[in-house]
């Protein structure tokens, strides 16, 4: 059953249709050879500017809604316990070669650094912060994963490491490219790519990055996304090389 929205382009599902739509929907999983041809049709495709023009007028002014707090508890408890497989030399590689070497020039790099700089910043009073961390400690934060912040990191994960880790990445911020005196004078944070707090010490590959407090805040949410973005980053300008080794550090200090 549809009903159909006079003067409206298509139609909008009553909620019964949409709950048997998406009753239907769950669990079904597209065959290998479906998935191989749905790709190879997409393979090359790009929008037209036209096209592009009018996707953005259609979302302007469009907000997501936020999550009930049911919803996030529900997402919290299903990734609780979760710990992500850091990615394999040859999936990085494979990541790497198919953004085709592509980075942002010089030019670009620096008109989004200043973009970002000139952006207006909400400055809350001590009580509303106060009361913002009060409403988001522990298990009412959107980022919970069941307290694996308090877990301690590895040994090696030390001062004489983080120094090498900004070294290697002349100081600066490896996402905006603030460094220490725009960062509120502050050391710029070590952030762990894979999110294994183990790292250096199970054995696994381990990748570091220097970042901005800003930056570094951002990483706590889709990380997924970050860890693909920095993890192209390293691979396709830094070849895969994260900081320097305590030779190297030796030698540049000599």
């Amino acid at each position: 059953m549809r009903v159909i929205i006079v003067g409206k382009k298509g139609y909008h599902h009553t909620a019964e249709a949409r709950a048997k739509i998406s009753a239907a929907m769950k669990n079904r999983v597209s065959s290998p050879e479906t998935n191989a041809k749905i790709a190879n049709t997409l393979r090359g495709r790009h929008r037209s500017p036209e096209t592009k023009a009018k996707l953005s007028l259609a979302h302007t002014g469009k907000h997501r809604k936020p999550l009930s707090p049911e919803t996030r508890t529900k997402i919290s408890l299903a990734q609780k316990g979760k710990k992500r497989k850091p990615l394999s030399a040859e999936h990085r590689a494979k990541i790497a070669a198919s953004s085709g070497g592509w980075h942002h020039k010089p030019e670009t790099i620096a008109k989004i650094s200043e973009a970002s700089k000139k952006q207006i910043h909400c400055h809350h009073t001590i009580e509303a912060r106060r009361k913002i961390g009060e409403a988001q400690r522990g298990e009412r934060g959107s980022n919970w994963r069941g307290g694996i912040s308090f877990e301690p990191y590895c040994p090696k994960f030390n001062n004489d490491l983080k120094n090498r880790v900004r070294a290697f990445f002349d100081y600066k911020c490896i996402l905006c490219g603030r460094t220490k005196s725009e960062n509120r004078n502050r050391e710029l944070c070590v952030h762990h790519v894979e999110y294994n707090k183990d790292a250096c010490c199970d054995g696994e590959p381990a990748h570091f990055a220097p970042t901005c407090m800003r930056c570094h805040g951002r990483t706590n949410s889709d990380r997924e996304k970050w860890e693909h973005i920095i993890h192209v980053i390293i691979d396709t300008i830094y070849n895969g090389k994260s900081y320097y080794t305590s030779e190297e550090m030796k030698n540049l200090e000599a």
